[in-house]
């Protein structure tokens, strides 16, 4: 009686299909949750594939057998929605199923494939999103250099540099750049750094080499203070000042003592969140400039240096008529009065 109420579903007969939904909802069984996905599939009735899908990453374990059973004999349609189902479940059967999936006509389905192989996190999958990476679908290509990030294979680096330089869709650019940071290394630092002039994807290159870490970011960071590109020197000098490594400390006293302005606007706020006090004198020369912006950094930066009552001196000698800061992050307006 199932099967005949399932084959009514499956031609179409609403009425029918509503009652063998709650009818599997009811059951509770993989395999009919299985049918479901299968049977409904189409832009229609997407909602009931996620449902069903919900339903089956619900079921946990209990469900983990019959989809791989799918995974491994049942029609292309089951096999690929059995391949996402079980990639939610954390199964590892899923791997070369979803690898196939990245091989697909619908751009859709090759999307979902390569997010999932990237919550897997088999290494399997590295050379298929490489691939990926090419993909004439921009989405899909935007979700492979994600996934291969969240992989972590250095095998990925020069893909993704190559992506981050050349792709000219406009999410590639940015993930490539969030993806670098995650891999590390120096070729990836060094082609973050280049990018910290783009205007539409700088930010992310600079956040990407502070979030992550990268072991051998500070000495290439320290070596961009020289860059040709006054934007990537002022990113750099930002960058070092988050990064929180004291080997930054004597090459941003020398950018404070340069002559680029913006430069040295930004590596007296730097040395203020590194907390050196080799900075202290030279920050007190930078004090008595006449750059408005450079006091006002540098004041702040004191602050976090010196006691207040220091700083507060500091601050009175460089004005006509003093008004003195009561906390550190009031004295951006004690210079400006």
């Amino acid at each position: 009686e199932l099967d005949r109420s399932l084959d009514l579903a499956a031609q179409g007969n609403a009425p029918v299909r509503s009652q063998v939904d709650i009818l599997i909802d009811t059951l509770k069984a993989p395999k009919f949750q299985m049918w479901r996905v299968v049977r409904f599939e189409g832009v229609e009735h997407v909602e009931n594939n996620f449902a069903s899908l919900e339903a089956l990453v619900k079921m946990g374990s209990s469900a983990v057998e019959p989809l791989a059973r799918a995974v491994k004999d049942g029609d292309s349609e089951t096999r690929t929605w059995a391949a996402v189902a079980l990639a939610k479940l954390g199964d590892k059967r899923a791997v070369e199923p979803l690898i196939v999936m990245l091989r697909e006509r619908s751009s859709k389905r090759r999307c979902w494939a390569a997010f999932e192989l990237g919550t897997l996190g088999d290494k399997r999958a590295i050379e298929p999103l490489i691939a990926a990476v090419s993909d004439d679908d921009g989405r899909t290509r935007t979700v492979s250099v994600d996934a291969l990030g969240r992989l972590g294979d250095s095998r990925a680096v020069m893909p993704l540099i190559a992506a981050l330089r050349n792709d000219g869709w406009g999410y590639i650019r940015p993930a490539a750049a969030r993806a670098l940071g995650k891999l590390g290394g120096q070729r990836a630092v060094a082609a973050l750094i280049s990018a910290l002039n783009m205007p539409t994807y700088g930010n992310e290159a600079a956040e990407s080499l502070v979030a992550n870490h990268p072991s051998s970011a500070a000495k290439q960071l320290i070596a961009a203070l020289s860059d040709d590109s006054c934007s990537v020197r002022d990113r750099v000098v930002c960058i070092l000042g988050r990064l929180g490594d004291r080997q930054a400390v004597e090459p941003l006293i020398a950018t404070l003592k340069g002559q680029d302005t913006a430069a040295r606007i930004a590596a007296a706020w730097a040395l203020g969140q590194l907390q050196d006090k080799r900075a202290v004198e030279p920050l007190k020369n930078a004090l008595k400039s006449g750059d408005a912006g450079l006091q006002e950094r540098s004041a702040e930066a004191l602050c976090r240096l010196v006691h207040m009552r220091e700083a507060q001196r500091l601050i009175a000698s460089v004005q006509r008529k003093p008004r003195y800061a009561v906390w550190p992050f009031d004295a951006k307006e004690a210079v400006r009065r």
